[in-house]
Formats: C-alpha cells, structure tokens, sequence
C-alpha cells in the first residue's frame, strides 16, 4: 500500500489521505485515483485550506464572513421576534365567564367565527375544548371565547 493524497478535480482543494492498492498485474505499480498526488500536503494553518496547484500544495486564506450590517441583524431580530409571536398566537388558550377552556389559535378563531355566524341567539353546538373534552357549548360562549381569543391576539401582536 502507498498512501496518495486526494484533492477535489474542480477546485483543487485538498479532501484526505487514501491507501493505494497495488496493481495485481504490476509488482510495485500502485494503483492512485484521479485528482491524487503522492506529494504529502503540509498542515494546514488555521483559517487556510490546501491547493494543489501546478504540482505543489499551496496554502490558500479562508475567506472571511463580513460581519452583518445593523439591517441585517434588525431583520433577524424582527424575524425571530415574528416568529416568536406567531408560537405565542397558535398557543393561546381562552376561558370563558362558565369556565370552559377554548383553544384561540387563529384556526381556532376561524372555526369560532364561522360557527356564531351560522348560529343564534340560544342555540348550542357540540364542541372540542383545549383538553380534548367534547362540550356542548352555547352561541353566546363561542362568542365570548372568540372575543377573547381575539383580545388576546391582538394583545400579543402590540406588545
């Protein structure tokens, strides 16, 4: 075995240390992949990376990162600061004056919403609270937890 020294066909840039096979056919041919050198590359410095470049290893700086701009980290912090608020909204959970707890996520909002507009004054619906318990609930209940659900949105979305 004969150790060579692999490097990427297009950028040249040093990828590891293999094992050469020797030929079966030929006694002391060893058989070394494209893009491999038996000339061993130095170590590399921090922040450099190893070329292979017209027969020699060359070492070549790492390119540094710019520090981001002041927009820059204002949009990640308006970003993450979005994000956080839409976790907050989709965990939002309501109590009502009879003490049934609503989930208030905006789907759950929709949902709401839909069913005090198609109801009246009175009537009641079959519903699924926060903890998965079936309920039957009146017009007057979804209407307050959407209101609340609703404060609670709004709530979380000004701060």
């Amino acid at each position: 075995m004969k150790n060579v020294y692999l490097y990427d066909k297009d950028t040249l840039v040093f990828i590891g240390k293999y094992q050469a096979q020797e030929s079966p056919l030929e006694k002391g041919v060893f058989l070394e992949p494209i893009s491999s050198t038996s000339i061993k590359p130095p170590t590399a410095q921090s922040g450099f990376k190893q070329v292979f470049e017209d027969g020699i290893w060359v070492e070549v700086k790492l390119p540094v990162e710019p520090e981001p701009t002041k927009s820059e980290l204002d949009a990640i912090t308006y970003a993450q600061a979005k994000q956080d608020k839409i976790l907050a909204v989709s965990q939002i959970t309501v109590t009502t004056a009879l003490g049934k707890v609503f989930d208030g996520d905006e789907i759950s909002q929709n949902r709401m919403a839909r069913a005090v507009t198609a109801s009246n004054a009175g009537d009641t619906t079959q519903w699924i609270l926060a903890d998965n318990t079936q309920a039957t609930v009146t017009h007057e209940e979804l209407k307050e937890a959407l209101l609340l659900a609703g404060e609670a949105t709004i709530k979380i979305w000004m701060t």
